[in-house]
């Protein structure tokens, strides 16, 4: 809430990416106070691809901000109007005509199924198995460095090991059924390019992952 309340009292417009929080972390906007928070459907949500949400304060910036792409659901034609149209209130706005009702729907099943399990309780799940994942890796792994940090972590496991390149690390795990991805610093340039980080492995766990397959991927590690 530190940028919300610094936002609101100079006035600064907020939009929020919560793409890698929402389906893993309790997200609470009365207390992040953005204007505007955006989401997407494939990843922690486990939905599926290409569908996504956007929340709009109605007392923030964007409510009442005219969008760049306008159709006939956002707005109507208006002859009166100097432009010939008028856009339409509230967060209709932003949203499109055409669009994929198949995943719109697959979508609000992820959401159900999410709040169904309850997002404290998988916030806790996931947390407790990342933390389990940093833990070993520092403790077991030689040469490993663990390089996500902050006052609230979550599922998103990121290290490196001296002397191997993340690309080899993800080749080396794929041939063991081990799936990992690479971060690289286009990604996330300001905080890498500061930490001299050029990519990281990144191991991303949800609640239903097991300790066991944290252990076999802590013993894929031990034999690089």
């Amino acid at each position: 809430g530190k940028i919300g309340s610094i936002c609101r009292e100079y006035d600064i417009p907020f939009l929020l990416d919560a793409c890698q929080s929402v389906g893993q972390l309790s997200v609470d906007l009365g207390q992040i106070q953005c204007d505007a928070l955006t989401a997407t459907s494939r990843k922690y949500l486990r939905g599926p691809r290409g569908q996504g949400f956007l929340y709009v304060n109605k007392q923030g910036h964007f409510w009442d901000l005219e969008p760049m792409y306008l159709d006939v659901r956002s707005a109507r034609n208006d002859e009166s109007s100097p432009t010939g149209y008028h856009v339409l209130p509230g967060a209709i706005r932003y949203e499109n005509y055409e669009r994929s009702y198949a995943s719109w729907l697959g979508m609000g099943a992820a959401v159900d199924y999410a709040c169904k399990w309850g997002l404290d309780a998988i916030e806790s799940r996931i947390c407790f198995l990342a933390e389990t994942l940093r833990r070993r890796l520092e403790d077991e792994v030689k040469g490993t460095t663990v390089t996500d940090y902050g006052d609230r972590k979550c599922g998103i496991v990121t290290f490196t090991i001296e002397g191997l390149e993340p690309t080899d690390v993800k080749a080396a795990l794929a041939k063991e059924k081990i799936n990992v991805s690479c971060s690289g610093a286009s990604s996330t340039p300001f905080d890498m390019r500061k930490r001299k980080l050029s990519s990281v492995v990144r191991a991303s766990v949800h609640y239903y992952n097991s300790e066991d397959e944290i252990s076999l991927l802590i013993e894929a590690l031990k034999r690089l």
